[in-house]
C-alpha cells in the first residue's frame, strides 16, 4: 500500500508532528508508534530516542528491560520471593532439573491446601517464581534465552502440565517482556516449537481478557 501511494505521498514527513495533537488511539498516531517499534528491531531503544524528536516521547517505544518483580528488596513480602533468591543461586550454579524441582517444593499452592505428593500439580506461584527467576538470568540475549529454555525444558513440561499451566507460562512471559514485544514474540515461538506450550493456550492467551489493550497493535 506505501509502494502504490509513492507518487503522492509526502515522503518528507513535514505533517508527521500533527499525530502528537491526535488521541494515542487514532490511526497516524498509532501508526507512527508502531514504525518506531519495528524500526527498533533493526537498531536499539537509545538509537532510536537520540534520533526522534524530544516532542515524539510519548510515542516512543518503552524501554526493552526486563521486569523481575522478584530482584527489588522492597519487594520481599511477596510470596515466593526468598524461593526466587533459591532459584537464582541454584541456577547460576549449573543445578540440575531434579535441584530445581526440590526448591520448588517450598512454594505454597494459593489454589490448594495441598499440593499432590510429587508437588507438580497446577501451582501459578510456582510457576511464577520458575520462569520470573528463569527469564531474568537469561535476559542478555535471545540465545541465553533460548539455552535457558533447553536446558530446564523437562521443568518447563511438568510446571505447564496442564492447560492452565500453559496459559500462566504465558502471561508470566509477557508480565516479565511487555516493554519488549520481539522478545515476547521469539520467545513464545520457541515454547510452541519445544511443546512447552501449544498453539490453542497461545490463542486462548492473546484473546484473553489481560491483552484486550493490544488487540488493535
Amino acid at each position: 500500500m506505501l509502494y502504490m501511494r509513492l507518487d503522492t505521498m509526502n515522503t518528507t514527513c513535514i505533517d508527521r508532528s500533527d499525530c502528537l495533537t491526535q488521541d494515542l488511539e487514532k490511526p497516524k498516531s498509532k501508526f507512527v508508534r508502531e514504525v518506531l517499534e519495528k524500526c527498533m528491531r533493526l537498531s536499539y531503544h537509545q538509537r532510536i530516542i537520540d534520533i526522534v524528536p524530544p516532542s515524539f516521547s510519548v510515542l516512543s517505544p518503552a524501554n526493552p528491560v526486563c521486569i523481575y518483580k522478584y530482584g527489588d528488596e522492597s519487594n520481599r513480602s511477596l510470596p515466593g520471593y526468598t524461593v526466587a533468591l533459591c532459584l537464582t543461586i541454584a541456577i547460576k550454579n549449573k543445578a540440575s532439573n531434579d535441584e530445581i524441582f526440590n526448591i520448588l517444593k517450598d512454594v505454597p499452592n494459593p489454589n490448594k491446601d495441598d499440593d499432590d505428593d510429587e508437588g507438580f500439580t497446577f501451582n501459578p506461584l510456582k510457576i511464577e517464581v520458575f520462569v520470573q527467576t528463569l527469564l531474568h538470568l537469561a535476559a542478555k540475549s535471545f540465545s541465553h534465552s533460548f539455552s535457558a529454555l533447553a536446558k530446564f525444558h523437562e521443568v518447563f513440561k511438568v510446571l505447564a502440565e496442564s492447560d492452565e499451566g500453559k496459559l500462566h507460562v504465558l502471561r508470566v512471559v509477557y508480565e516479565v517482556w511487555k516493554n519488549h514485544p520481539q522478545m515476547i514474540a521469539v520467545l513464545v515461538d520457541k515454547m510452541i516449537r519445544t511443546q512447552i506450550v501449544d498453539c490453542a493456550a497461545v490463542a486462548n492467551w492473546i484473546f484473553s481478557s489481560e491483552l484486550a489493550h493490544d488487540f488493535t497493535r
